[in-house]
């Protein structure tokens, strides 16, 4: 009962102000105002800073709120007498497929289940829902035909728009793997209107990593293997080669398979998918377009002019950086690092940490993986040397 009430109070009364998935001519200004804010939706960027909340995804795929201010979860039903069970009536279950909230309604994905085409090979379809912020009244926005989206795949919403780079993953009539291909796609949020902009890459076990905004151009990524033959036909030679059984080859394979990547811009004003000409990015916000340049942590600020971030001990090897919320979180091969883009300072933090967001000082910080959280001071992080 604790947690029902818990969602009530954080989001029930934006929940009734809609009941529909399209937006209203009241809200047309406003939105248009916003067209250039944009924000990442992944299973790791989980924040809603707007709506002070994180998504939280159940093992049994159970969504659920999280107050950044309390840290109490709450699963995405109002009805006091759910038990939130999985096979049950409730609407908390169904909706973790990157969901994000637009315009005071719950967003999410699902895939479609095996579609037998005219000529008798096989698609997938994925659809986009929304629904209130309590998990009512869920409508169906748009479907995508012949596409598929993975979890761990990133989408970045700008404006009203969703950008997907989606799979095209075919299959013959006796259910075989066909050659795949990338493709960019976005969803009009208000309309449902898809538009597929076009295939961005073609091979087997391609994949796709989507940056960010940058100078409104969506800076992407894609990868395919080096050798374009099916994962299981590489993954046999491998084994063969190696004396392998297939349990050992599987093991040791990802870590020696070769991909070929190649950096992509698309620019939102001219419509056209063109290389980046920037440096390879490992993370995008407003302010910061952040790469690695030999070993040391750099970035582009809004003139374009490079930046390197100070305060790295010498010699260290930077391997990422990811950004959060106004910082960037520089791992290294044995200690992490946390940059603040307001005043250019950095901080080397006591421990390595697995951080869902940052707020003001405070840091959410993932605690034996999702669903378990606890909050801290970004001094608490920080070295005192």
């Amino acid at each position: 009962m604790k947690h029902t009430i818990q969602i009530i109070s954080i989001l029930s009364a934006a929940a009734m102000t809609l009941t529909a998935c399209g937006k209203s001519d009241k809200n047309k200004d406003s939105n248009a105002a916003q067209a250039d804010k944009w924000r990442i939706v992944s299973v790791y960027e989980c924040a809603d800073y707007d709506n002070n909340i994180c998504f939280s995804t159940q093992e049994n795929s159970r969504l659920d709120f999280v107050d950044m201010t309390t840290l109490e979860d709450s699963p995405v039903c109002d009805d006091p007498s759910c038990k939130h069970r999985e096979g049950s009536d409730c609407t908390a279950y169904g909706k973790d497929n990157h969901p994000f909230i637009y315009n005071k309604r719950l967003y999410y994905l699902r895939s479609s289940d095996i579609i037998t085409k005219d000529d008798g090979t096989y698609t997938t379809n994925t659809m986009m829902f929304c629904s209130d912020i309590n998990g009512a009244n869920e409508k169906q926005v748009a479907e995508i035909d012949g596409l598929s989206y993975n979890d761990y795949d990133r989408m970045a919403i700008v404006g009203s728009s969703a950008y997907l780079v989606m799979t095209n993953q075919p299959y013959d009539k006796d259910f075989k793997e066909l050659e795949p291909s990338l493709e960019l796609v976005s969803v009009a949020l208000d309309s449902g209107k898809v538009n597929n902009i076009g295939e961005v890459t073609k091979g087997y076990s391609c994949g796709a990593w989507v940056y960010g905004l940058w100078d409104n151009k969506l800076i992407f990524r894609t990868s395919k293997a080096a050798d374009n033959r099916p994962f299981m036909e590489r993954l046999q030679d491998f084994a063969d080669k190696n004396g392998l059984s297939e349990s050992e080859a599987i093991e040791q394979y990802n870590d020696k398979a070769e991909y070929d990547y190649q950096y992509l811009s698309y620019d939102i004003s001219s419509g056209k998918v063109e290389k980046n000409a920037m440096p390879e990015p490992s993370a995008i916000s407003d302010n910061c377009y952040c790469y690695v340049k030999d070993d040391k942590p750099c970035y582009l600020d809004k003139s374009g002019k490079e930046q390197t971030i100070e305060g790295i001990d010498d010699g260290t090897n930077v391997t990422n950086i990811a950004t959060i919320n106004g910082y960037a979180l520089i791992d290294s091969e044995n200690s992490q690092y946390l940059f603040k883009e307001s005043d250019k300072t950095t901080s080397k933090l006591t421990d390595t940490y697995d951080i869902a967001a940052i707020k003001g000082d405070q840091v959410i910080i993932r605690t034996g993986g999702t669903p378990a959280y606890e909050k801290k001071a970004v001094s608490e992080l920080e070295n005192s040397k």
